[in-house]
């Protein structure tokens, strides 16, 4: 009696068992330091990333450290430590990068809510709420000591910039100029009254370079926004009377400003707007335009070749709806730019795209085909994984920066719903290099690609209107259906409302929880609506039985006639052999969502065995891909889950700080706690090489083929992708 309570215990109340994480979350800060580039980033988690850009077009994640919880997207890089501002806990973070591929928390400083932060050589400024305009010395960087801290005799401080030995504070209107040449004793020079004839509503952001400051602020007008950036000439300080506490006018001035292209934003949306000017040589300034719900989202570049003026040159346009570029870093003459759904993008000093690094976006589609294992996310485009030493381990080599929503795979080409372009095909026969071969627009509407199925003949697509990326299963109307010819691409047929996943069961096919009839694909028809409801746009077939995410199961005996079995949770589920997995949300807006696992042996008596919880916002997927594993993914994780004896369980272990693996001139660097073991295997998981080492060791495999190779440390879960070339 005792064993099987226990037993139940164990089914019914335990949580995740994570056992690896893949994707990670969407960056926002950028900097770059020591050859590498650093990102900030998180809405369901806080992360500091690593990237290698040895590859100056394909930036590739080297390192993932999460456990920075509190922290906002700010970044700064002097040396080899990164100054990040904390956002739910008062305070700068420190982080140790000299090994890019182990950082570390150094511990945290200050007390005051940052506003504001910038570093010029050996010092950090800092704005602090209720505290002041701080500065702190960093003579040793991992132990900021507090030299002096200047309360604004005449403003309350919004913005700051500090160039040269001068410390320029704004509020958007008016200018206090503050002389920092000596650090442990700011010194007010002199106050500038109304430089902006305007007051303004929020200070997007103050750089300076030469004898200008440029400044973007927003102006509030009958309930609409509207964005100017500025050109601020100041004079020099011995040109000033610096007892003249009233100061002069005109020693900071308007030279001259530049209105952004469109007109207004509603006043609602205000806080997802963001414009980041930066000056990255002597004769540009670029400048980033996300307003979120507005249809467009720029980049700009100005000239700066005529002093005080702004003179346009470029803007590079992204036409999605949602959050884009968020933030910049100017590098060896190219751009890089993190975007809230693809990574980050690389352009050229003239706005051209010329490569991406694709490790974030919204997850939005698992499939398992041929012993592999392809996610599509929102902006991240196809990356394909296999099973490889208990790991999940990706072939991809980059990816495309496509806004992908869902995915079908036949033979050797991958058909890809794209939301913003249609129809993407791209061949996949060489699953390192996905390749795009043929793309579709050509449709009538004007509405957004959301799911795909293709058979031998016809390629099938739902295109709905799709009103935020947080809700991807749900499609209000309207809506369409088209039916193409997989040959020629030509459109075949086309029905109105009917919208959500695709699941063929020919000659029927089950969209949303509407039943098609597809015996003439000339003139499909709807049989049956399962349920009305707009979040009935998701459905997983097997065998028999059918899965809406109403949570409603049906029995489709009859395919053309589903018959309702029971109601039971709600959510996005994939039904594998008796077993029916669930994700659905526990109400709250951020993490954790549940994982629910339930025995349909019997279908009308569904029984739940086993739940849990996931880190993660707004689950779009699950799916199981061995008896005793699933994937799960969203905004934007994929995760590789568990399923033992114990139900699901969570392992929070991460990647142990002292452990690492580098590959160098045909050797393989590791380093780790105690004993433990490097094992290395080929693509196709066959180990061909290991060796047993105490804290630290090092492997040649100079003896075998070029190929792709995985080492990995079982011990702690760490594996590391290896190229070897002769």
């Amino acid at each position: 009696m005792f064993i099987f309570l226990l037993l139940g215990i164990f089914s019914d109340s335990l949580n995740m068992y994570l056992k690896s994480q893949t994707l990670y979350e969407c960056p926002y800060g950028i900097t770059s330091g020591n050859g590498f580039l650093y990102t900030r980033g998180g809405d369901s988690a806080e992360f500091i990333s690593v990237y290698s850009y040895s590859n100056p077009y394909h930036p590739e994640l080297i390192n993932v450290a999460d456990y920075f919880t509190g922290s906002s997207k700010g970044i700064e890089a002097p040396s080899f430590f990164k100054y990040y501002r904390k956002r739910l806990i008062f305070g700068h973070g420190i982080i140790n990068v000299e090994d890019p591929y182990n950082i570390f928390s150094e511990g945290s400083f200050t007390s005051g809510y940052i506003r504001n932060m910038q570093i010029s050589d050996t010092i950090l400024y800092t704005y602090e709420d209720y505290y002041g305009f701080k500065l702190y010395s960093l003579s040793d960087p991992s132990h900021p000591v507090l030299l002096s801290t200047y309360v604004p005799e005449s403003l309350s401080i919004k913005r700051f910039f500090v160039m040269d030995t001068l410390c320029y504070l704004t509020d958007g209107m008016n200018f206090e100029v503050v002389d920092v040449k000596d650090p442990t004793n700011p010194k007010f020079l002199y106050y500038c009254n109304s430089v902006i004839p305007d007051s303004s509503d929020y200070q997007r952001n103050l750089i300076g370079k030469g004898n200008y400051l440029y400044l973007v602020l927003s102006f509030n007008e009958n309930g609409y926004y509207y964005d100017t950036l500025y050109t601020l000439r100041i004079e020099k300080p011995d040109s000033v009377d610096i007892n003249d506490k009233a100061g002069r006018p005109d020693s900071i001035s308007i030279s001259d400003k530049y209105g952004f292209p469109y007109d207004y934003y509603p006043e609602d949306i205000e806080l997802y707007v963001h414009n980041y000017p930066t000056a990255i040589s002597d004769t540009l300034l670029f400048c980033v335009q996300n307003p979120q719900y507005v249809d467009s989202n720029y980049i700009h570049s100005f000239s700066l070749s005529q002093p005080g003026q702004i003179i346009p040159m470029r803007s590079y346009l992204k036409n999605i709806l949602f959050r884009g570029f968020i933030n910049m870093a100017y590098i060896d003459s190219l751009l890089y730019i993190t975007t809230y759904w693809s990574g980050i993008q690389v352009f050229s000093s003239k706005l051209e795209r010329v490569g991406w690094s694709c490790y974030s976006g919204g997850l939005n589609r698992v499939v398992q085909k041929s012993g592999l294992i392809y996610t599509l996310s929102f902006g991240s485009g196809i990356r394909i994984f296999k099973y490889i030493a208990d790991s999940l381990i990706e072939i991809t080599k980059g990816g495309q920066p496509i806004l992908g929503m869902d995915i079908a795979v036949i033979d050797t080409l991958a058909y890809i719903a794209d939301y913003e372009n249609g129809i993407d095909i791209y061949s996949v026969a060489d699953p390192s290099k996905p390749r795009l071969i043929r793309q579709f627009s050509g449709f009538p509407d004007t509405l957004r690609s959301t799911n795909i199925a293709v058979d031998s003949n016809y390629i099938y697509i739902t295109r709905s209107y799709w009103p935020h990326p947080d809700e991807p299963y749900h499609r209000p109307y309207p809506s369409c259906f088209y039916i193409l010819d997989r040959d020629n691409l030509s459109i075949i047929s086309s029905m109105d409302s009917v919208r959500g996943t695709i699941t063929l069961n020919k000659p029927f096919a089950y969209i949303g929880a509407q039943v098609i009839d597809l015996k003439d694909a000339t003139n499909p028809w709807v049989i049956t609506t399962l349920d009305p409801s707009n979040y009935a746009c998701y459905n997983s077939l097997y065998d028999t039985l059918l899965y809406i995410s109403t949570g409603k199961l049906y029995s489709v005996a009859d395919p053309a006639y589903p018959e309702f079995i029971d109601s039971i949770l709600s959510g996005t589920g994939e039904i594998r052999g008796d077993s029916l997995y669930i994700i659905h949300s526990t109400g709250y807006d951020y993490f954790p969502q549940h994982v629910s696992v339930y025995d349909i042996t019997h279908p009308d008596a569904p029984n739940k065995v086993a739940y849990g919880h996931i880190r993660c916002t707004e689950i779009t997927c699950v799916y199981p891909f061995t008896n005793k594993d699933i994937l799960a993914g969203g905004v934007s994780f994929l995760y590789h889950i568990g399923l033992g004896a114990q139900g699901i369980k969570e392992d929070k272990i991460r990647r142990n700080i002292g452990t690492s693996i580098v590959f160098h001139n045909r050797i393989i660097y590791c380093k780790a706690r105690g004993k433990f073991s490097l094992n290395l295997y080929d693509v196709v998981g066959r180990k061909v090489k290991s060796a047993t080492f105490i804290n630290k060791g090092k492997m040649s495999i100079d003896n075998l083929p070029s190929g792709i190779y995985f080492a990995r440390i079982p011990e702690f879960r760490l594996t590391k992708k290896v190229i070897l070339i002769k």
